[in-house]
Formats: C-alpha cells, sequence, structure tokens
C-alpha cells in the first residue's frame, strides 16, 4: 500500500522500505522471510540489503547460506526477542487459567458454606488438579519448545560456540536435539512453583471442609 501524495496519487514505497516497515503481506514471502523481514529493522545497512534483495537469490541458494557470521547473529538475536514475546504470551496465559482457577474454588467454597452442602469442598479440592494438568499440558506441548530453543542459543552465545550450523527461524527447535523425558518433566511438571500454588490451594479445600464438618 502506497502513501497518498497531496494531489491525491498514490506514492509507491520502494521494495526496502517495506522489508524495513514489516510488511510481510504485500511483499509474498515465505513464512522464513517473514521472520528475516523483521530483522530487517535491524541498524545493520549490510544485513537489510541482503535481505531486500532475498527474492533475487539463485534457484536452490537458501538464506541460510548467504549470511555472514554478523548478520546470523544478527537473526538469532531478533529469534531470541521473538521467543521472550512467547514466553510473555503463555506467562499470561497461565496467569488467566490460574485466577479462573481461584474464582471458581473461591465459588465452590462459598456455595458450600451458603447452602451447607460439604459435597461442594470435595468438587472445590478436585478443581486445582484439573487445571494443574491443563497447564502441564500447555507447558509441554508449547511452552518447553520454547524454551528449549532459547537456552539453546542462549548457552551458544554465552559459551563462545560456533553459530554457523544453528539453523535459522527455528522457533522450536525442530532441527536441533532436545534433552531427555526427565528434564522435561522437570521443566514441565514439577516445577516447585507450580505445585506449591496448586497443591496449596487444594489442601486449602480440604482444611475448610475439615473445619465446616
Amino acid at each position: 500500500m502506497g502513501h497518498l501524495r497531496p494531489g491525491g496519487q498514490r506514492k509507491q514505497r520502494p521494495e526496502s522500505q517495506k522489508w524495513a516497515e514489516g510488511d510481510i503481506e504485500e511483499s509474498g514471502c515465505s513464512k522464513l522471510g517473514m521472520f528475516v523481514g523483521l530483522v530487517a529493522r535491524s541498524p545493520t545497512a549490510t544485513l537489510k540489503t541482503e535481505l531486500t534483495h532475498m527474492s533475487e537469490l539463485p534457484a536452490g541458494t537458501t538464506i541460510e547460506s548467504t549470511l555472514t557470521r554478523e548478520e546470523r547473529l544478527q537473526v538469532l538475536i531478533a529469534e531470541m526477542n521473538l521467543l521472550q514475546g512467547r514466553f510473555d504470551k503463555y506467562d499470561d496465559l497461565f496467569f488467566r487459567n490460574r485466577g479462573w482457577m481461584v474464582t471458581i474454588v473461591v465459588a465452590l467454597l462459598g456455595s458450600a458454606l451458603t447452602l451447607e452442602q460439604m459435597d461442594l469442598t470435595i468438587l472445590a479440592a478436585a478443581v486445582p488438579a484439573v487445571f494443574f494438568l491443563i497447564e502441564v499440558i500447555w507447558r509441554t506441548a508449547y511452552w518447553y519448545k520454547y524454551v528449549v530453543r532459547y537456552r539453546f542459543i542462549r548457552d551458544t552465545l554465552n559459551q563462545n560456540k560456533s553459530i554457523d550450523s544453528i539453523s535459522i527461524y527455528d522457533l522450536t527447535h525442530h532441527y536441533g536435539d532436545f534433552p531427555g523425558v526427565q528434564d522435561r518433566l522437570k521443566s514441565c511438571v514439577f516445577k516447585l512453583e507450580p505445585m506449591v500454588f496448586f497443591g496449596g490451594l487444594a489442601v486449602a479445600a480440604i482444611v475448610v471442609r475439615q473445619l465446616l464438618i
């Protein structure tokens, strides 16, 4: 989409400006291009030039093979920023999930006290287990992949390892190696904070039941 001139005519933006402004859909780029388009906002002029002419590469040539080490580093840094955005998204999702759980538990305990139906306290004690299972599924199926990728890039950069063989735009670490089942369980299931939070609420519901009997 172009900008309107004073005379009413549209001024077409150059392709490089489309990259810089993230006008990805109009450029007709691939998914990899969408990611690299975000990196084009980097102040590195050579990287912008490389990305602007991405569509002119010979057939069979990959984007990764054309990037220098400095350009690849810029892409990985941008990828870490995207990963941080994913973490913020899931943190908000976990927070809202827990908010609904607390609301339901409090409502059940209040109803048990008002209606004198002690069986509702048993249901209130079971609700945290259900919501804990939902959070574990989210962490295992989605959140954990981003964590593995973030750790991999972080350790590679801080331990001065070569970045020449690192895959680009691999937010879920599809082309990398995953830790064993033990690490997945430790990161997604047996985390201290969720276990204390959900378990503490379930215990609180049981204590309330004992007090009301």
